[in-house]
């Protein structure tokens, strides 16, 4: 059943030939997908062994090497790495236009175009799900006092809290002027909310 899902999503990306092996329990299957182009040859599968046995298969190899060669040193390891590392790299790749770019600039463009594309969208995001899950700090209430009217009330009460000497205003007069001067300022004080709010 899990195969043939896997088949048509494999089809529909526009893969030749597939080979499936299904998840068992809670362990994860594999399938591996392949054009025409390229000869494949099935000879053994069971769930998790094919990247294993080839890296198994690696170190095997050099520790044979190194066993008949008797090298101490690192020197042939270092070699062995930079080989494999030669080895394990993106030669080509298919881009959204389903045609195969070969050069090294052309692959680097292709994945970066991907990855950006991919955390990147000009349509509308639901948070719904997401935001779900956060604990919400502030209550309907405090939002309504966050987000509403400024209040002269709540105004001077922020003033009169003020010490005197303590917080000059943005024209350098401290809480002290505001405060005796109150009932003289009062209308330049609303406008400037009104200005900020």
């Amino acid at each position: 059943m899990r195969s043939n899902m896997i088949d048509r999503v494999r089809r529909r990306m526009g893969f030749d030939n597939g080979f499936n092996v299904d998840p068992v329990s809670v362990a994860g299957g594999l399938s591996l997908w392949w054009d025409n182009n390229v000869e494949m040859e099935v000879l053994f599968s069971t769930p998790n062994l094919i990247e294993v046995e080839s890296m198994m298969s690696y170190l095997r190899s050099l520790q044979e090497n190194w066993e008949e060669n008797r090298d101490a040193n690192t020197t042939f390891f270092h070699q062995s790495t930079l080989q494999h590392r030669r080895n394990n790299n993106i030669s080509k790749i298919k881009n959204d236009d389903r045609v195969w770019i070969v050069n090294e600039e052309g692959i680097r463009q292709t994945v970066e175009a991907h990855f950006k594309n991919l955390f990147t969208t000009s349509q509308h995001r639901d948070w719904g799900n997401v935001l779900d899950c956060v604990s919400h700090i502030v209550s309907g209430e405090m939002n309504d006092g966050l987000t509403g009217p400024i209040l002269e009330v709540k105004v001077k009460e922020a003033v009169f809290q003020m010490g005197g000497m303590k917080a000059p205003g943005p024209n350098e007069f401290q809480g002290m002027f505001y405060q005796t001067y109150w009932e003289t300022i009062l209308a330049e004080v609303q406008g400037t909310m009104k200005y900020f709010f």
